[in-house]
């Protein structure tokens, strides 16, 4: 009989009532689907928008991948017939510096020939600035670190020169002239006693979770703590802090009177150069 009362619906109208409600029944469905279809919607955008940060994560990964592999010949080719850097094996990146690194440092020694040097944070710039100081025993190069354990490993593995020198600083968290607490080493000042230096190496204090500046010791004692013609290299500049914090080196020796200018050298991480005027090259190694 069902088949009956189909075909009889196809020729006489519905009753009002049941008309209403097949008609409210009609409306809550298409609800329920354009419900579905928003949702749906939804997913696929997000899928589409998490693809797409994907995609542009493994881009930025594989371009600096590459630059840093460039950096790594370019670097290995450059040292391969230095007369005073003697072990040549490095190991850079992750805390270390990378390759961009250390061939500007490379380039910063053997060609500029800096005589005071103070290296913030022990590591892979101290091992190749150390072999530099043994190789000119009128050279004075001053490490400080901070982890006592750290100093000791590295240097049951390296042994620094009578005329390459660790200080031992403590980190502190300090107000930097009221815009941020940043992370600096503890009365940095009195421990170098006054010295002024002609390349200093920025890869300490730790930094990653600085919110506004990181490592801003140099600019404490600067400029009276820079020789007449000098170098700053700082690693990690990818991340904002530090980035800012070389900007802020800028300003505060322009603002000195001090003519210098800036660039970035970029590889797996970024550094940056910051060079007096009659060094200027450096800045485009």
């Amino acid at each position: 009989m069902s088949w009956l009362k189909n075909v009889i619906k196809r020729f006489y109208p519905l009753p009002v009532s049941l008309a209403r409600r097949e008609i409210a029944d009609l409306k809550c469905k298409l609800a329920d689907l354009k419900q579905e279809l928003e949702q749906s919607k939804r997913k696929i955008d997000q899928g589409v928008l998490d693809s797409r940060d994907e995609i542009l994560r493994n881009i930025w990964f594989c371009s600096r991948t590459s630059k840093e592999s460039v950096w790594a010949h370019v670097f290995n080719n450059t040292v391969a017939n230095s007369s005073w850097l003697v072990r040549k094996s490095f190991s850079p990146g992750r805390w270390g510096v990378g390759y961009a690194y250390l061939y500007v440092l490379y380039r910063v020694l053997n060609e500029v020939h800096p005589r005071h040097i103070l290296d913030l944070g022990l590591g892979q710039t101290s091992r190749m600035i150390a072999q530099y100081a043994a190789a000119n025993p009128d050279v004075e190069h001053v490490v400080v670190e901070s982890s006592l354990e750290w100093i000791a490993f590295f240097q049951r593995d390296f042994q620094l020169p009578s005329n390459s020198r660790v200080i031992q600083a403590d980190y502190a968290i300090e107000d930097y002239l009221g815009k941020c607490a940043v992370r600096v080493f503890k009365d940095l000042e009195k421990k170098l006693e006054g010295g002024r230096f002609d390349l200093v190496s920025i890869d300490a204090p730790i930094g990653g979770d600085m919110k506004c500046l990181s490592r801003v010791d140099l600019h404490r004692i600067a400029p009276k703590a820079l020789a007449d013609e000098f170098v700053v290299l700082m690693d990690d500049t990818e991340r904002k802090p530090e980035m800012d914090s070389m900007i802020e080196l800028h300003r505060i020796l322009i603002e000195a009177g001090i003519s210098c200018s800036y660039a970035t050298y970029d590889g797996m991480k970024d550094c940056m150069v910051l060079a007096s005027d009659s060094l200027k090259y450096l800045l485009t190694l």
